[in-house]
């Protein structure tokens, strides 16, 4: 508005506190148990809290709510906003000095190198279809009005004297004494409130009126949220809670024909989240109404199977990354090591019709296992995937092919495993992200996670990889003509809105800023690759 655009470093210190906050602690502590909880996956502090933290100092938040919106503001709304502004550069000191402690300090210097790119991408906003939009909103909603409907017809009569006509599925309590008068058991809390999570409701299996009628909740649970949280509460303002100064959002989702979402810099593995609204999550379905304007075009840009390249790098399996740079299908490879390795085949040779029958199972295989999927874990999803019915014992053998298939991979995974099992609760990325894990108390000691302890340095060093990517997308992005826009970034994919006439030269620069990135991390000789398709919208990838 001001004709002022910032160029040259940024440092943050909220996003500092929360780096610092995941390799250090503290953790919370609980009967054998001492972590981070769900809840804390995204680290937001106020400027008074970190400068109490790091500093011992104590800021007046007074004034923080006070009108500065008239036209000569106060000594006292002065003297907080130069206070709030003084104490900056004292607390950025304070905090790179502990993350030079912790051995942060190439991190540090990456998540500032990557906040103006955040903030603009957050800026830029992503266009959409709003006419598409509320059209599928409205369908969804009347997809879930069908299924209370539904749920109405399979429930029992309400019992007289309740003072009321129909069912609110809604409750815990009515939809608990709605099964319970079809015959269903279920089981409650110490409270003695009925237990009616999904989880419950999906173990109901008799008697069958009773069966239904869960299912169609569940159904209807999934369309309720669907119907909310991708629907036309996108174009509402914000709007205060009752009794409360808060509002229910912090900003109108749509304006202009845009999404503007928040994009979370730092979490627990590293990598970014999205929220209000998530714009990692978006429903495949929904994607096609994200669109490039008019005399626009959008660059979709995925890193091909990076977590499995960073998987090779970090363990030093030499078989994957050859596989990786001789362009070959690593899943069909990984398909025909398990086939191969199999014992009870008696040395029969696989075929290819095998090798492409299995491919997606030895899929599932691999990523299961750099996330430290269990065999049952693993059974399971099978089991629900394919249809077939897997045992844990089959899952185990599975598993036990793939690292047999590749040694060095197994050599990594087994050490990491046993540092799990000796209570070492901390791990890096190849950037040198430090990430304090959970431990739990068993077998009459502490022992960490051993899903955090394998996954974190393969997502953790994939995720620094894309935010060196994004850092050179904005640093370079005036080298370009064409206006080139991030629009966003999911995790191992950007998508940028260009001019139609700058798509080509616009590819070579969006491959090259995320080739660029990624080997600052992973190396340059890691074979990394990346595929980019040009779409008049998101879902036409």
């Amino acid at each position: 508005r001001f004709g002022y655009e910032h160029d040259g470093p940024v440092v943050d210190t909220q996003v500092l506190d929360a780096l610092i906050y995941y390799a250090a602690g503290p953790r919370r502590e609980f009967a054998g148990w001492k972590g981070f909880p769900k809840n804390e996956e995204v680290r937001h502090r106020s400027l008074k809290d970190v400068a109490a933290d790091y500093l011992g100092a104590e800021l007046d938040k007074e004034e923080q709510t006070s009108d500065f919106g008239r036209e000569e503001i106060t000594e006292a709304q002065i003297s907080y906003s130069l206070r709030d502004a003084e104490i900056l550069v004292p607390l950025k000191e304070a905090m790179m000095a502990r993350g030079r402690e912790l051995g942060l300090e190439r991190v540090s210097e990456l998540e500032s190198r990557v906040t103006p790119a955040i903030a603009y991408c957050e800026n830029n906003g992503f266009a959409l279809d709003t006419e598409g939009w509320r059209d599928q909103a409205l369908r969804a909603i009347e997809e879930a009005e069908r299924i209370k409907a539904e749920c109405d017809a399979l429930a029992p009569p309400v019992p007289e004297g309740e003072g009321r006509e129909g069912w609110n599925w809604g409750s815990t309590k009515q939809l608990g004494e709605a099964l319970e008068l079809l015959g269903a058991a279920l089981p409650k809390h110490p409270t003695g409130n009925y237990k009616t999570d999904d989880a419950t409701l999906k173990g109901i299996e008799s008697p069958k009126a009773a069966t239904e009628l869960a299912r169609a909740v569940l159904r209807y649970r999934e369309a309720k949220k669907s119907a909310s949280t991708w629907g036309l509460g996108w174009f509402d303002p914000p709007k205060k809670k009752p009794r409360g100064k808060r509002f229910d959002k912090s900003h109108q989702l749509v304006v202009g024909g845009r999404v503007y979402s928040s994009f979370h810099q730092v979490v627990k593995t590293g990598r970014m989240s999205s929220s209000r609204p998530n714009l990692q999550n978006i429903p495949s379905e929904l994607r096609k109404y994200f669109v490039a304007p008019r005399g626009r075009k959008l660059l979709i840009a995925d890193y091909k199977q990076i977590e499995l390249v960073t998987a090779a790098v970090v363990s030093g399996e030499e078989k994957l990354l050859e596989a990786f740079r001789r362009g070959e299908d690593v899943h069909a490879l990984t398909a025909r090591g398990i086939l191969e390795a199999d014992l009870s085949r008696g040395g029969r040779p696989v075929g290819e019709d095998e090798v492409k029958s299995f491919r997606p199972k030895a899929k599932m295989v691999s990523f299961g296992i750099l996330y430290g999927i269990s065999a049952r874990g693993l059974a399971w999803r099978i089991s629900n995937a394919f249809e077939v019915h897997t045992t844990k014992e089959t899952a185990q053998g599975m598993i036990d092919r793939f690292l047999e298939t590749y040694p060095t991979l197994k050599e990594w995974y087994l050490a990491e495993r046993g540092k799990a099992d000796s209570g070492d609760d901390q791990t890096r990325t190849l950037a040198g992200r430090l990430r304090l894990l959970n431990v739990e108390r068993r077998f009459g000691g502490w022992r960490s996670q051993y899903q955090l302890r394998l996954n974190t340095p393969i997502q953790g060093s994939a995720g620094d990889g894309f935010k060196h990517a994004a850092a050179l997308l904005w640093e370079r992005s005036r080298e370009w003509s064409g206006d080139p826009r991030i629009v966003n970034l999911v995790h191992d994919e950007i998508v940028v809105e260009v001019d139609s006439e700058n798509v080509e030269a616009a590819k070579g620069w969006l491959e090259r800023c995320m080739l660029d990135g990624m080997a600052e991390v992973l190396g340059p000789e890691a074979p990394v690759s990346v595929e980019i398709s040009v779409a008049e919208n998101w879902g036409a990838k």
